[in-house]
């Protein structure tokens, strides 16, 4: 889900550990906020490839790596929304990203 309001990208724990992390090898950056302010998390640096979008090679996303799976993947300002751009054509039901 991309969330403009959300200040960072958060993953559920087990997306991060299917993807290989080691919750004890992560730093520890304290507890998500808003709704969420009773998760902790820790930070996880991603390598993201899509061929979907132009210009998604390599892209390293950051990620608030939430220690339950009661949370949403969410893309968010730190750091999907400075590395991409993203358009919504809600009266059409659609949406384009893209990388610059």
């Amino acid at each position: 889900m991309i969330d403009s309001a959300s200040t960072i990208n958060v993953l559920p724990y087990s997306l991060g550990a299917a993807l290989g992390a080691i919750w004890e090898e992560q730093q520890v950056i304290g507890n998500l906020t808003g709704a969420l302010s009773r998760v902790t998390a820790r930070g996880l640096v991603v390598q993201a490839n899509s061929s979907a979008i132009a210009g998604a090679q390599d892209v390293a996303l950051l990620f608030a790596w939430a220690s339950t799976d009661e949370v949403p993947v969410l893309f968010g300002q730190l750091n999907f929304l400075m590395e991409f751009n993203v358009c919504f054509y809600r009266s059409q039901n659609y949406f384009e990203v893209w990388r610059s």
